[in-house]
């Protein structure tokens, strides 16, 4: 088996249609990202978009954010790793129905000394050396209904010195055949094993998706946190240049008697303000951008920007239908209903105990037994064969086996646990798929509100500006004017940030995030054990 890759093949990789971005074939390479350099020119290929939308050098797009994770996040790798580790219990398991065979041999050597008893050397002495060889297959084979058919042939040569010297061989070929009749009985039983490793392999298969799902989730949502850190990092710098330009105005016309010095202090207390509030959006930004670079598995220092223009589109989804889907697709309940399977099957093991134990035995052994002597030992040669046919019923009856019993509460209650938690599964993905229906209908009006109320924010602070101008409204209450428009400005970067990350999280929970990426996992054939 030769190793396998530890990342799935990304077959194509597309953004949603809310994103704005093309769907993009593509097939990566992947090779060392190099810390301190622009995205443009490190080692990491990036998908192109149209001419006409050309993006600038050493900008990130979501795209190329969530693509990068899927090749360099560690906890995708160690994922996959684990998943190829654990595909060798079905190994295992399917083994067990397929004929093992093996090669026994085996050299003897002995050498006999007998003496009299009264210690003297006397003609009754002698000294016998046997050299024996035993060498030969064995086959053994278990059936579903629980039968166990063995095969075996041996060649046996040996040689005798002594007063019995001799040489020959012995040729032996057995069958045996082994039928449990109560106990380890039915194909039910005997495919346990086998069953549960193949929905292990499912469940499997649905984490390694689960933990690429919330790795793009992550992702989306470290963006876009990026974006709005940025945002507001930018609506900072702006009102502190505006605030640095008023008072610079105010100083002026303060010379010319035109406004008061409190009209100039005011000015220097919204620098300051303003000054610290941009301290903070700029470590906000230092800190979600650090984030990002973690989740992504890149080093702390890579330079890049990002694409600061978020568009949205709005989804108006329907309960029930939403439910049923995620009923369907979601990976948690999928596994929930993998587990109880898995339990059901491991009470029919506790059954299987404590049955009484009936086996029917049948055996065929055929011998042939060659021997020639020397010439002095005046005993004749022979050749013998030996034809052994037996049939058995063996029966056990267990008797007060508290381990029987204890066994059987402990799948019992593995059963009841796993019911209940597929029911508490059910119940619970209703009641999210419900409330986040009822967070994305609130949201998109929280954000037409938004944008209404920034509307209106920035006519107040135009009117309060005029004012202000002529005479009609104090330095201090144009300064609260400001702060409230700077709130607006954020809030609404706030709601578009706010409604993209409920989306995200509406196609993870219903099981459609992979899907609408266009992200398809295929593990490389040599990932396959049975290969």
């Amino acid at each position: 088996m030769k190793p396998a890759s530890i990342l799935p093949i990304l077959t194509s990789l597309a953004l949603p249609a809310w994103a704005g971005t093309p769907i993009i074939n593509y097939t990566p390479q992947m090779r060392p990202l190099l810390p301190n350099q622009p995205l443009a020119t490190n080692a990491i290929p990036k998908p192109l978009p149209p001419i006409s939308t050309q993006a600038k050098d050493n900008v990130l797009t979501l795209k190329d954010a969530v693509l990068i994770a899927l090749h360099h996040n560690p906890n995708l790798t160690t994922s996959v790793n684990n998943r190829r580790l654990s595909r060798y219990d079905l190994a295992v398991a399917q083994q067990k129905f397929i004929p093992q065979f093996s090669l026994s041999s085996t050299l003897t050597y002995q050498d006999q000394a007998v003496k009299s008893s009264g210690g003297s050397v006397s003609s009754t002495d002698y000294s016998t050396i046997t050299k024996q060889a035993d060498v030969g297959p064995n086959m053994q084979w278990t059936l579903p209904l629980g039968t166990v058919l063995s095969a075996k042939y041996g060649y046996s040569p040996s040689t005798q010195s002594g007063p019995s010297a001799n040489n020959g061989d012995e040729n032996i070929w057995q069958v045996s055949l082994t039928q449990p009749l109560l106990k380890g009985f039915g194909v039910d039983f005997n495919e346990i094993n086998l069953n549960n490793a193949r929905d292990q392999q499912i469940i499997d298969n649905l984490n390694l998706e689960q933990t690429v799902s919330t790795t793009v989730s992550t992702i989306i949502s470290d963006y876009y946190a990026l974006v709005q850190a940025k945002e507001s990092l930018n609506i900072a710098r702006n009102t502190l240049d505006t605030n640095k330009r008023t008072l610079n105005n105010r100083t002026i016309q303060y010379h010319f008697g035109r406004v008061s010095h409190s009209d100039v202090i005011q000015a220097k207390i919204d620098v300051e303000s303003q000054n610290q509030a941009y301290t903070q959006a700029k470590q906000a930004y230092i800190d979600a951008k650090a984030k990002l670079l973690d989740d992504m598995g890149l080093p702390g220092n890579t330079q890049f920007e990002i694409e600061a223009k978020v568009d949205i589109m709005p989804i108006h989804p329907d309960l029930s239908e939403s439910q049923a889907q995620a009923l369907k697709d979601n990976r948690q309940y999928k596994i929930a209903q993998l587990n109880y399977k898995i339990a059901q099957r491991n009470l029919l093991t506790n059954e299987n105990d404590r049955r009484w134990q009936l086996n029917l035995d049948l055996s065929r052994t055929h011998t042939r037994t060659n021997t020639n002597y020397s010439p002095d030992t005046g005993q004749p040669n022979s050749n013998n064969i030996v034809d052994d046919t037996s049939a058995s019923l063996d029966l056990t009856v267990p008797l007060n086996d508290v381990t029987i019993d204890q066994s059987k509460m402990a799948q019992i209650v593995n059963d009841q646990n796993a019911q209940i938690t597929l029911t508490t599964a059910k119940r619970n993905l209703q009641t999210q798929v419900a409330q986040i229906v009822n967070q994305l209908n609130t949201s998109w009006q929280s954000y037409q509100l938004a944008k209404e109320q920034l509307s209106l924010q920035k006519n107040n602070y135009q009117a309060a500006v005029m004012k202000n101008k002529f005479g009609k409204l104090d330095a201090f209450s144009l300064s609260q004017e400001q702060q409230q428009l700077i709130s607006a400005e954020n809030a609404l970067v706030s709601a578009k940030i706010n409604y993209i990350e409920l989306k995200t999280q509406y196609e993870q929970m219903i099981g459609k995030l992979l899907a609408d990426w266009h992200i398809n996992l295929v593990l490389p054939k040599e990932d396959n054990v049975d290969d």
